[in-house]
């Protein structure tokens, strides 16, 4: 297993606390002795990647060290760790303060220490102990937090009401540099380093460390002691004995703690971690259970004791909860003992409470109590009822109780381990309501005890304008929940009695709408603001109010109007009137009608008249079929000609009584202008361009800027390569080559390839003169195996490794490694390798040994292109020989672990020599010809053979051994065996036999 140097560098330090497990369980635990490990080398003022270069300087390699082998180091590793520790300190610049300076800046002379406080200050750094302390909080809250979570999705009861103080970050672990928040009830002790600021008529700065004796001393004063008392009573014994050398009144002194004293903390019983735990001495009992992880799932959070020496108190988590200032009065001291023991008396509650969970109850509490911790009841708890689930003398139980009578402490419920208790909600439905809708302002439900007559009811809904006020109707549910549905009069009317009501009532004050016959009117089409209204049936309206009514007719509008008239008495029914709007003003129109006027445009006949092409602005225009445009008129409509257009256009025109039909006429634009265009023609107008065949020239190759120009007369060779940006570094100026192609409107393409010279200035040099043609191809060569700088890498057992540029494109590695000084004498030569990135070749085998001896031959040399990786390899003089199709485990003391054997290299001896050698010969079903021999260079050799002979591969420095079984023969040798029947195959045998002879005789005798 390998472990991170932060990991290994902790397990060899001698730190005051250690997780349960550790030296058993260090995977399990990886990520707090990750914590752990940050806050030991972040304490030293070391980072991670100094350590390992240290540790690697003198021979100790932390990922390749085994768990056991940790003791055998430990020594060695502390001993490199305080080396570095001490280069820190002795490069560090100390600072030097002087005593009476700004309180913010100084530190008392007397404490010797270079450490600042307040702005810039420098406090010392978080403890192993506490880094420890800090992590293992951190797993456990991971933990626990995941575990509720896992409950909670499952259903599962519930968490003790008090554990998740301990597991929700609730507390923390105070460090000891945590001195601002000491409180005033804060116990002083040897180890405790505080700082006395005076700023009154007289300023000084004071930093001292309590010593064993329980005093300080600061300059030209006596001993002050301090130890066991609180933070406020120091500050008055400070204040009393400095008073007699400095003036300043009582609120110009301020006396804090730096670095908080640290102690020793034993914490057993049903904690998620127990043992003891090194922690500042600003935590209080509280805080040091949350380092803790907490109690367990069964642990007590009401009767946990705090043990010193003789005397033992009792810690109320409940107590704390309800009073967080409690935790001061639990402060710690060093070799203290937290015990918590396992919870006594668990009950449940469940149902109508603000918080139901399991509380852990007292012998002197009773249900009252745990109603209180539960938060109290719900707004919809049942007053009238209580129940408690007990399990007693061995079967189950049901109590039930008044919930007011215990609430009021009439009645007196003790619990007992186990008891679930439950209250019940409020599931009873309201009944003592009536309810009101329809034509009111004010519908929904009352109170039947406030309106228990109908006009009571009524006078408080306030019935609406348009209610129906001759009766009402009134629902009245039966016990057997059908309903009974009444018509009453409204009250007020003569002859209506009052009506009492009972529970559930539902009364429905009726709309006069509902009984008005309405029908709807519309005026649709080429007016300004359509319509339409509801009408009664007896109502009527002009053609000229509606056309009134509809903002008046839109300009356009067809002389002719439709009336859609409905049959209201068989609304299927529909009658169609035709009118003439300027004679029809005064026809009526009823409920049901809808009046439709038309747009005129809808009876005309129009067909577009399009110009398209070298115009300035395109268009197609709506006309009438009697509509006629000139040619000039449309090419002025549409802006006018483009400078570049072409003296031909053509009308593409559609015979408008058969559409598919097109006509094509050709016009010269000058002498065209009075054409006429008519409805349905297309005028086209062509570009010059389209046909013109300029043709183009590309220019490719060795230039800064290669592609493509369209061809002039006027632009020379030299015209075109400035364009392009001039030649790059490396091309060629005596070959600059053109591809012309030769075209014939009868003959095959011909392709002419002329070569030329240019200056440096790119003026032709040979031929002296030359001109470019349409459709040239200009390619700019490079001058022979010019490069820029090829570089190939070069690793290892070489005399001057690193990076080196081939000279050519025929440099060999044997060329690059007499550049680097040759090998170095513990070169490995079959264990080298070459990585190639062109084309993703990859792993590239090499034997120098050949490489080395090819003298000018390339068969065992590799020319190396650019990004060649070369890797040589020290000489190592071991062979792996792999256990299958041996019988290494045969021989091997403890089998299983022999699956690959390292045995010291004997000379260039075969395979086979090494198997018989070192693993015990082959095994009876292995495959001989499968003996491979694979190289460091990962280089591989099989086994050679003819007829019954096997040349087995040698054996080189670092080569690995691997052979196979034989299936074939395995397959055989489990295939079962037939018994041979003696008898029936001498029968045969002899019956074989006889026939032979038989014909022997028989052609004997012809």
């Amino acid at each position: 297993m390998k472990l991170d140097i932060k990991t290994l560098v902790l397990l060899f330090l001698l730190l005051p606390v250690q997780l349960p497990g550790l030296e058993n369980n260090v995977q399990a635990q990886s990520s707090t002795l990750m914590h752990m490990a940050q806050g030991e080398l972040q304490k030293r003022g070391l980072k991670e990647k100094e350590v390992r270069t240290r540790l690697l300087e003198r021979g100790i390699d932390p990922d390749n060290i085994a768990p056991a082998d940790y003791p055998r180091y430990q020594s060695q590793v502390i001993a490199i760790l305080d080396e570095l520790e001490a280069e820190k300190k002795s490069t560090a610049q100390p600072i030097q303060i002087n005593v009476g300076t700004n309180p913010a800046q100084a530190v008392a002379s007397e404490a010797g220490s270079n450490t600042l406080i307040d702005d810039g200050i420098e406090l010392p750094e978080t403890t192993p102990a506490e880094a420890a302390a800090e992590a293992a909080q951190r797993v456990v809250q991971a933990a626990a937090a995941e575990k509720e979570a896992q409950e909670a999705s499952s259903g599962r009861i519930r968490r003790i009401y008090g554990h998740s103080l301990f597991t929700d970050q609730s507390l923390d672990v105070f460090r000891t540099t945590d001195g601002a928040q000491a409180p005033d009830s804060y116990i002083l002790g040897p180890g405790d380093e505080i700082h006395i600021s005076i700023f009154g008529d007289s300023q000084t700065d004071i930093q001292q460390r309590i010593a064993v004796d329980g005093s300080i001393q600061p300059s030209g004063s006596s001993k002050i002691f301090l130890k066991g008392l609180s933070l406020t009573q120091a500050r008055s014994a400070i204040s009393n004995n400095l008073g007699k050398s400095y003036r300043f009144r009582p609120d110009q002194l301020a006396v804090t703690i730096v670095t908080a004293r640290t102690i020793m903390v034993n914490i057993f019983g049903e904690t998620r971690l127990s043992g003891s735990f090194s922690l500042s001495a600003l935590n209080s009992a509280f805080n040091a259970l949350a380092a803790a992880g907490g109690p367990t799932e069964i642990g007590s959070v009401r009767r946990i004791e705090l043990i010193r020496d003789k005397s033992k108190r009792v810690m109320d988590v409940y107590e704390f909860m309800q009073n967080p200032g409690k935790r001061f009065e639990f402060e710690l001291q060093n070799n203290d003992i937290l015990y918590v023991p396992v919870a006594q008396k668990l009950v449940s509650i469940d149902g109508a409470v603000k918080r139901p969970m399991s509380y852990e109850m007292l012998d002197n509490e009773d249900l009252q109590s745990l109603i209180r911790y539960a938060g109290g009841l719900n707004m919809d708890a049942y007053p009238e009822f209580l129940q408690i689930q007990r399990y007693e003398q061995g079967e189950e139980k049901l109590y039930e109780y008044k919930l007011n009578e215990v609430l009021a402490g009439k009645t007196k419920v003790a619990l007992m381990d186990g008891d679930l208790v439950r209250v019940k909600s409020i599931s009873k439905p309201m009944e003592s309501y009536v309810e009101i809708e329809g034509s009111v302002y004010y519908p929904g439900r009352y109170d039947l005890t406030s309106n228990t007559t109908l006009s009571k009811l009524l006078q408080t809904a306030v019935p609406g304008f348009r209610a129906k006020t001759d009766f009402l109707l009134l629902e009245r549910l039966r016990p057997d929940n059908t309903r009974e549905v009444l018509t009453l009069a409204f009250p007020g009317h003569e002859g209506a009695a009052d009506f009492s009501l009972q529970e559930r009532d539902h009364i429905r004050i009726l709309d006069l709408a509902t009984y008005s016959d309405v029908g709807t009117l519309s005026v649709q089409g080429h007016v300004r603001q359509p319509f339409e209204r509801s009408m009664a049936l007896g109502d009527r309206l002009t053609v000229d109010q509606a056309i009134e009514m509809a903002g008046g007719l839109r300009t356009g509008h067809y002389p002719i109007a439709y009336i859609f008239r409905h049959n209201l008495l068989n609304p299927v029914e529909v009658e169609y009137i035709r009118l003439e709007l300027d004679s029809a003003a005064h026809v009526a129109l009823q409920p049901g009608d809808q009046l439709n006027i038309y747009d005129k445009s809808s009876y005309t006949d129009v067909d577009q008249i399009s110009v398209l092409g070298a115009v300035r602005k395109p268009f197609s225009r709506n006309f009438a079929f009697t509509d006629r445009l000139s040619v000039k008129e449309a090419i002025e409509t549409a802006g006018g000609l483009q400078p570049s257009v072409y003296p031909i256009a053509y009308i593409f025109r559609r015979n408008l009584l058969n559409p598919v039909e097109t006509e094509y006429i050709r016009i010269e634009l000058e002498q065209a202008q009075n054409i006429a265009l008519q409805p349905g023609d297309q005028l086209r107008i062509y570009d010059n361009s389209t046909y013109t065949n300029i043709g183009e020239i590309r220019v490719a190759g060795a230039v800064k800027k290669p592609g493509s120009y369209t061809f002039d007369t006027s632009m020379s060779l030299q015209d075109l390569l400035v364009n392009a940006g001039g030649f790059n570094v490396g091309a060629a100026f005596n070959r600059v080559e053109i591809f012309r192609q030769i075209l014939s409107p009868v003959e095959p393409v011909k392709m002419d390839l002329i070569t030329i010279e240019v200056d440096s200035s790119y003026q032709l040099v040979k031929p002296v003169h030359f001109s470019l043609q349409p459709y040239d191809v200009v390619v700019v060569r490079m001058t022979p195996e010019f490069n820029t700088g090829r570089v190939v890498e070069l690793n290892g057992q070489v005399k001057y490794p690193g990076p080196y540029v081939l000279e050519n494109n025929k440099t060999t590695l044997r060329d690059v490694i007499k550049q680097a000084g040759g090998l170095l004498n513990d070169a490995n030569p079959y264990g080298a390798q070459m990585i190639r990135t062109y084309n993703k070749r990859g792993f590239i085998s090499i034997n120098l040994k050949k490489t080395m001896n090819s003298g000018s031959k390339v068969n065992h040399n590799p020319i190396l292109f650019e990004g060649d990786v070369i890797n040589i390899r020290r000489t190592e003089n071991v062979v792996v020989l792999l256990e299958n199709g041996t019988r290494m485990a045969q021989y091997s003391e403890t089998p299983e672990n022999y699956q690959i054997k390292n045995v010291v290299y004997q000379g260039p001896k075969s395979a086979r020599w090494y198997i018989h050698k070192f693993a015990g010969g082959f095994q009876k079903n292995a495959n001989k010809n499968s003996v491979t021999v694979t190289h460091a260079n990962n280089q591989m050799e099989a086994t050679k053979h003819f007829w019954f002979f096997r040349d087995y591969p040698t054996v080189q420095p670092g080569s690995t051994i691997t052979l196979q079984m034989d299936p074939e023969k395995i397959r055989k040798e489990a295939e079962p065996k037939e018994k041979v029947d003696l008898e029936s195959t001498l029968s045969r045998s002899l019956a074989t036999l006889t026939s032979t002879l038989s014909l022997i005789l028989l052609l004997q005798r012809l």
